[in-house]
């Protein structure tokens, strides 16, 4: 056999050799595999807010060109939570934080955040897996509140105002006018101890957001982040937002006898604030343990569902 022949049946076995490991490191790495199965875009999927249990609420479906093995599953796991993660990402950045930004504006300007929101995504866990056919169906629940919550990471101006700070000729209701012979209250105008705050804004033009506030005609800032302790408005959400009283929630976040107000009207950008008239603004403040009660977030929203899909 001449010297040609023999080196090109060598390097004819070489290649066959080099052919077998390709296709043998193709079918034992499963992630290269797996991309015959995945499609890049997801086929449907269902985002909304729950807005009384501060979650947000993803349902997904992916479709994969054919049925997946089990061998190839898991990996297909990975692949879909950061499918999943990409749609989250994308609805939570335009979620409304208050009256004039949105949470993409913070990130864009506050690189803090923006670092703690990449950490924030990284702990979200998938509720379940299943796989049909030729789809993969998975949802997720997102907290908005609590130590694990959102709301625990974006920066707000909590607790910088201090209700006992305030001038009482502009923030006290006339219960707090004294008889100035024995300091006592006027029979007439006893205060009324409120358990919290119910405000109606279901005919007006409102949107649901993580820190909304509440003014009086004047523009007077009566209720809001500013004046209440982070812990409880991290742990509770700043308000409730239900669209009817018949809620066991109300009792639970305003008690037995809240104060039950009608906005006139919204106020800011973003529409998220609500304005009431100047007498039920005082009546909020008539009595101490009222307004020791808003500082425990005991405050609800009255919504439609209009307000709510926003």
């Amino acid at each position: 056999m001449s010297v040609m022949k023999f080196l090109e049946k060598k390097v004819k076995i070489c290649y066959k050799i080099f052919y077998i490991a390709v296709l043998l490191f193709t079918l034992k790495n499963p992630y290269l595999h797996a991309q015959n199965f995945k499609k890049g875009q997801h086929e449907q999927s269902n985002i909304q807010v729950d807005w009384q249990n501060y979650f947000v609420i993803v349902n997904a479906e992916f479709k994969l060109s054919k049925k997946a093995p089990i061998s190839e599953r898991e990996l297909l796991r990975e692949q879909t939570k950061e499918d999943i993660l990409q749609l989250i990402s994308h609805y939570l950045e335009n979620l409304v934080v208050d009256e004039n930004r949105l949470l993409k504006n913070i990130l864009a300007s506050n690189d803090e955040f923006s670092r703690e929101y990449s950490l924030f995504l990284e702990t979200l866990e998938m509720h379940g897996m299943f796989f049909r056919e030729n789809k993969i169906i998975t949802s997720m629940k997102i907290p908005l509140r609590g130590k694990n919550g959102l709301l625990a990471r974006v920066p707000l101006n909590w607790n910088h105002y201090n209700y006992e700070s305030l001038k009482s000729n502009e923030y006290v209701g006339e219960a707090y006018q004294r008889n100035s012979y024995n300091s006592e209250y006027i029979k007439s105008l006893s205060p009324v101890k409120y358990t919290g705050l119910i405000i109606d804004v279901r005919n007006l033009d409102f949107n649901v957001s993580l820190s909304p506030k509440i003014f009086d005609q004047n523009g007077k800032l009566i209720y809001g982040e500013e004046f209440i302790p982070p812990n409880a408005g991290k742990r509770r959400g700043i308000a409730a937002f239900l669209t009817n009283l018949n809620n066991s929630e109300v009792e639970r976040r305003v008690g037995r006898r809240p104060l039950l107000t009608t906005a006139v009207e919204t106020s800011g950008f973003n529409k998220t604030n609500a304005v009431l008239i100047i007498r039920d603004a005082a009546r909020i403040f008539d009595h101490e343990e009222t307004v020791k009660n808003l500082r425990k977030c005991r405050v609800v929203f009255l919504i439609n569902e209009k307000n709510k899909k926003k």
